[in-house]
């Protein structure tokens, strides 16, 4: 199936275009859901050479950091949780820019109730 797909791919993209892996990406994003489709294992192969750690230093952090977390005291949170607590680590660099105040005051106006119970958080600023 990939060897068809691939060949299919070859004949719809120059030779020199296809050296260059952004130039099959692009041509993949611009092709129809329907296009897409037929190419669908070219498109998973493409999706994991994108996702794929350049090294194995990514991965070692990964590790280390999910060790951290994985404490005594969180032993029993849910496989959901500790992926979502996993992302937010690993991209503590983005989470750092987080207004907490907006956040917090956007779940409190989600329900009635919540602001009963929380108030309103105030920034500092």
């Amino acid at each position: 199936q990939l060897c068809m797909e691939l060949g299919i791919l070859a004949s719809n993209i120059p030779l020199e275009a296809a050296q260059n892996l952004n130039t099959v990406i692009t041509y993949l994003r611009e092709l129809s859901q329907a296009q897409r489709s037929l190419l669908s294992e070219v498109c998973t192969l493409a999706f994991l050479i994108l996702v794929m750690p350049a090294t194995n230093a990514v991965s070692e952090r990964s590790f280390s950091a999910l060790r951290r977390l994985k404490t005594y005291l969180r032993s029993t949170m849910t496989q959901t949780r500790l992926n979502n607590i996993m992302v937010l680590h690993i991209h503590n660099h983005l989470t750092d820019q987080l207004n907490l105040f907006e956040i917090g005051n956007e779940f409190i106006k989600g329900v009635s109730h919540r602001e009963a119970i929380f108030g309103t958080f105030l920034s500092t600023d």
